[in-house]
């Protein structure tokens, strides 16, 4: 009897692990490709730096900036947030290897990055845009004419 109880508890308390750790992913969500994660990283992570070298000085400033880039981020790579939380939850649990191994070509890409922004400068500068004509000023404005005078009134002494 005592076995049988210990048994049913074992296999009572595995089923839960189990139903605990596929509960992360979602089951309808398609899991990104090893390569798509490593490009949505890559982006996250220069988002993350940037927002940390403006200095902001709220803290809801830099959260604001962060939530706007990060949904321009999956915008750009056509995913969802969800599916990104689920991918990262499963290379993290199920393939934590693969997500060392994605990680490192993260690495690798941002601190090219940073190499190329620091031997550089100027070539990460947009350049100016926007065409301004000279402006001509007529030759008569009420400004630029020469007005003469009046001679002030000597000031009243008592």
């Amino acid at each position: 009897m005592i076995n049988a109880q210990k048994i049913f508890l074992l296999s009572s308390l595995l089923l839960l692990c189990l139903q605990c750790r596929q509960g992360s992913i979602q089951p309808d969500t398609k899991l990104l490709s090893i390569k798509e994660m490593g490009t949505v990283l890559i982006e996250i992570h220069a988002l993350e730096a940037l927002i940390l070298e403006r200095n902001y000085n709220l803290l809801d400033s830099a959260q604001a900036a962060y939530q706007a880039g990060e949904k321009g981020i999956f915008k750009k790579a056509k995913i969802s947030y969800t599916q990104y939380k689920s991918s990262y939850a499963y290379y993290l649990r199920e393939n934590p290897q693969i997500l060392d191994d994605i990680y490192l070509v993260v690495i690798d890409s941002l601190s090219k990055r940073e190499q190329k922004a620091t031997l550089s400068p100027e070539k990460n500068i947009p350049k100016d845009t926007v065409k301004v004509k000279p402006q001509t000023h007529p030759k008569s404005t009420p400004f630029n004419k020469a007005t003469p005078r009046k001679k002030r009134e000597e000031p009243i002494r008592q």
